[in-house]
């Protein structure tokens, strides 16, 4: 007689009885399925080779310009700009030579600085000093008249073909100048004080002489 097979099927009480080698098996299975589960994990969460670029788009149309700014002020003049003369004496005639019998007389100031574009941009100052008298080295600014003790104006005027300063003497009656009473002169020139527009912050002329060396450092 033939023995019975170790997974013959028992049946008691309405249910199906296995044998015990049958759980071993299936705890095979169980494990051999965790492994294909964490290998197709692993597999999906390797990054894949990165694909290439796409066409790049058309560049979009360029935006308007925007509206200019206002232009600043325009600044004042540096002091390291400015060019001034010493003080220096007329050639007219000195006590005890004989007085000048004329109404009018000049004399010639050489300045080489005073270019073409500071005789139409820029500031031309000249001062007058008087050398002796009470009111002894009293400095104005030409042009300036003087009433008393003689009637004298004086001015100066310079011209686009030289580089030369004249400075004038005229008596207002007509009358002969004699001697004069200013000595002395002195010239600042000041490049760009004034655009060709006529417009500056700053109008030097109507500076006195004290605010005009103390302005640009000017020694005296």
């Amino acid at each position: 007689m033939k023995k019975s097979l170790n997974f013959s099927i028992f049946r008691n009480r309405g249910y199906t009885k296995f044998p015990q080698n049958f759980s071993a098996k299936q705890e095979i299975m169980k494990r051999t399925a965790f492994k294909i589960f964490l290998l197709t994990v692993l597999a999906l969460s390797c990054s894949a080779e990165d694909g290439e670029d796409g066409v790049i788009g058309p560049q979009g149309e360029q935006g308007q310009p925007g509206e200019d700014g206002e232009d600043g002020a325009q600044g004042e003049t540096g002091a390291a700009n400015v060019i001034y003369s010493d003080w220096i004496p007329d050639e007219f005639p000195i006590p005890p030579d004989p007085p000048m019998d004329e109404t009018t007389a000049t004399f010639l100031v050489n300045a080489s600085e005073l270019t073409e574009e500071i005789k139409n941009n820029g500031v031309v100052l000249v001062y007058a000093r008087r050398a002796s008298g009470p009111t002894s080295f009293a400095i104005a600014q030409l042009p300036n008249t003087i009433y008393a003790p003689v009637n004298h104006q004086y001015f100066f005027e310079y011209n686009s073909l030289n580089e030369n300063l004249s400075i004038r003497i005229v008596h207002t009656e007509g009358g002969a100048i004699g001697y004069p009473i200013y000595r002395e002169y002195r010239y600042v020139l000041i490049p760009g004080g004034f655009p060709t527009s006529g417009k500056s912050s700053v109008d030097y002329s109507k500076m006195s002489y004290e605010e005009i060396i103390a302005h640009f450092n000017i020694p005296e």
